[in-house]
């Protein structure tokens, strides 16, 4: 009993943000096949996030001096956001570039989300079942929100980067496309270093800075379905 309320506490937040912004989605509906492909791409991103942030712990972060400001900034803006966000965004690509439903910008977000919630799920399983229910509680409304925060920016960017190249701007689209990494690796990055300080100030920075970019964020988001245009 107590496994399966662990695995509900691990999963089901993500599977309600999904579901949130799959209901904001209210031009057109996306295939439902294409969104579980995102969703096991996304899971699958954690290979790839693992296999290099072992490599970054083991021989990039160890060529600075143990505890000090620039290792604990390359690991949390490099080898841990930059990495995640990286395979995130490259399954993103891979999974809805070239796709013909991908012809909304809002489209972007839905299947950012999804591809977040897939990374985000398989690495909650993980810390929940290390850790035990007060790391699945906590996780339900920081890390898992935080993820889908990651992925609304990831989408927003990426669909304005579909649009721009639809319309023949090659220039634009790739700014775009730079944009729809680096805002979500900047947040990240941000993120883990604030939450990860073991300063008294440091954690009430996190707690601001997360209750501002999640209301920010969910009102953005609405504002995105509101405004969803063809690409």
């Amino acid at each position: 009993m107590y496994i399966r309320i662990l695995l509900a506490l691990a999963i089901l937040p993500g599977f309600f943000l999904i579901m949130r912004v799959y209901h904001l989605d209210t031009v057109e509906k996306e295939p439902i096949g294409l969104l579980i492909k995102l969703f096991i791409l996304g899971a699958l991103s954690t290979i790839y996030a693992y296999l290099l942030e072992s490599l970054g712990s083991a021989y990039i972060l160890p060529s600075f001096e143990d505890g000090s400001l620039s290792q604990a900034l390359v690991e949390y803006f490099l080898v841990i956001a930059l990495v995640e966000e990286s395979g995130k965004y490259i399954m993103l690509r891979q999974g809805s570039w070239n796709t013909p439903a991908f012809n909304f910008q809002f489209d972007g977000v839905v299947y950012a989300v999804c591809v977040g919630m897939g990374f985000a799920i398989i690495e909650n399983i993980e810390y929940v079942f290390a850790y035990g229910l007060t790391t699945a509680l906590v996780r339900a409304v920081t890390s898992i929100p935080g993820h889908c925060v990651f992925a609304i920016f990831m989408g927003h960017y990426y669909g304005k980067a579909r649009l721009y190249a639809n319309m023949g701007d090659a220039g634009r689209s790739s700014a775009y496309r730079f944009m729809s990494l680096f805002i979500p690796t900047l947040i990240h990055g941000i993120y883990d270093f604030t939450c990860s300080s073991e300063s008294e100030i440091m954690f009430l920075i996190y707690i601001v800075f997360i209750v501002v970019l999640y209301v920010f964020a969910f009102l953005r988001l609405k504002v995105y379905s509101r405004e969803d245009a063809p690409v």
